[in-house]
């Protein structure tokens, strides 16, 4: 990765995307960071470009809208950027049952969590070929790999994400451009409480370190391999769920998104 200079990452203002942007900042990348929180945008770019000396622009906006999506697009193109390192972590998920959850955050949903990872994969993927150089990321799930009841629309999200990756990944393979489906398990952010899943099974025990994650995704993108799973049990996880029966995925699914009962 020592032939790129430029990273564009996406829900850069907390979580993995954060700390993402950190280590690349941290090994001399300049930054594009994108969120919809301007002002923790902004104390971070300052805090990073006192400590690593490096350029760190900042462009608040919501992905999950086609405007938000379009003038994060103009604004790379009018100052002329050129985006070696794409990183489409922006996301989030919702809890219950899906017929009780409002349609309209299911569908916000959806277009975070998909059409924006799709929307600039596309725009920042054609200009990587024709160098025949760039990496991008797409931070997917270990909920990729199995129906989440109780979560259909995240984990659905996330199986359409990987899939997607991994076949762009193979259609680039000889272009000179890494495509990486990143898939972490639980970590210590605010996605459980955003979600309304922090009170439930899969919760109950303190998730990964946000900061260890972020490294793995650095691993990940200087090995260039298609698909990583980031940590040894959430792999022999992923191996389980091909061998065992598809009712007994699901259940295992549903109880942990599921809240704790008392006592």
């Amino acid at each position: 990765m020592n032939t790129v200079s430029r990273a564009l990452v996406t829900g850069a203002s907390d979580g993995i995307g954060m700390e993402i942007a950190r280590c690349l900042a941290q090994r001399g990348y300049n930054l594009v960071i994108t969120a919809r929180r301007r002002a923790t945008l902004e104390n971070l770019a300052s805090l990073w470009r006192e400590q690593y000396s490096v350029e760190v622009l900042v462009h608040a906006c919501d992905l999950s809208r086609e405007e938000g999506r379009v003038g994060l697009l103009q604004a790379t193109i009018e100052k002329g950027l050129q985006v070696d390192v794409l990183i489409n972590n922006a996301g989030f998920g919702t809890t219950g049952s899906f017929a009780e959850l409002e349609l309209a955050r299911e569908l916000e949903e959806i277009d975070l969590n998909v059409k924006a990872a799709v929307a600039l994969t596309h725009a920042f993927l054609s200009p990587m070929l024709e160098r025949r150089n760039g990496y991008i990321l797409n931070v997917a799930s270990t909920a990729a790999f199995q129906p989440g009841p109780f979560m259909a629309v995240y984990y659905a999200t996330k199986a359409f994400l990987d899939s997607f990756t991994q076949a762009v990944a193979y259609e680039v393979r000889d272009n000179g451009v890494k495509v990486i489906s990143f898939c972490p398990g639980p970590v210590e952010t605010g996605f459980g409480e955003v979600s309304g899943n922090n009170k439930n099974y899969l919760f109950k025990k303190p998730g990964a370190d946000a900061r260890v994650v972020a490294e793995a995704a650095i691993t990940a993108l200087e090995s260039g391999r298609p698909l990583k799973v980031a940590g040894f049990q959430n792999r022999v996880g992923v191996l389980a769920v091909r061998f065992l029966p598809g009712w007994l995925v699901k259940r295992l699914a549903a109880h942990l998104n599921s809240p704790v009962k008392p006592g």
